[in-house]
């Protein structure tokens, strides 16, 4: 890093190549206080929408959830996961300097877009009738920043992030869809 005299009302800008903590880890890692604090946000609202029956109200397919907003909001959840997974480790540049930028995918950027927008209203759609206005809107914030996002900041590795969402989002359809469980079978 370059050094700046004394006196300066500059300061120095970090150096990219330097790691973003001590032990190479990005983010919240460099930081206890805000990496303290994600992890109690991800905590709070994981808690919280078990306190709110969301769970229970999507699996026990209770009659007030619209199941079919459910199911396409499901269904762009699990193409958006391929589509990152995709991007982050199969595309064909990805061994090259190809960066992974707007300017360079922008169709798969649009098309991660729309499956976001998709799932978001599906979700909202779909717990609506059975949560009110006021409780659909925090539930999304709960389960928007509070639990994804603050997911993808704690576990910086994209792999870890992928199989958590492949696996996830796959074991979540069949509760859903009750495989396994004797629903829907003739006994």
């Amino acid at each position: 890093m370059p050094r700046v005299p004394s006196g300066s009302a500059t300061t120095p800008a970090p150096d990219p190549a330097a790691p973003a903590s001590s032990d190479g880890l990005p983010g919240v890692y460099g930081n206890p206080a805000m990496l303290l604090f994600t992890a109690a946000t991800f905590a709070a609202a994981s808690y919280g929408l078990m306190e709110m029956g969301l769970f229970e109200a999507l699996i026990h397919h209770d009659t007030k959830v619209n199941h079919t907003a459910l199911t396409i909001s499901l269904m762009s959840t699990l193409v958006l996961v391929a589509v990152k997974v995709y991007m982050e480790n199969l595309r064909p540049t990805r061994d090259s300097k190809d960066k992974l930028v707007y300017e360079n995918y922008k169709s798969l950027t649009h098309a991660a877009i729309v499956l976001i927008l998709i799932s978001c209203l599906g979700f909202n759609v779909a717990i609506f009738p059975r949560f009110g206005f006021a409780k659909t809107c925090l539930i999304s914030l709960m389960v928007g920043y509070g639990v994804v996002f603050n997911f993808l900041v704690l576990v910086p590795w994209n792999w870890v992030q992928n199989l958590v969402g492949v696996v996830g989002g796959t074991c979540f359809l069949q509760l859903y869809a009750g495989v396994g469980s004797g629903v829907g079978s003739a006994v």
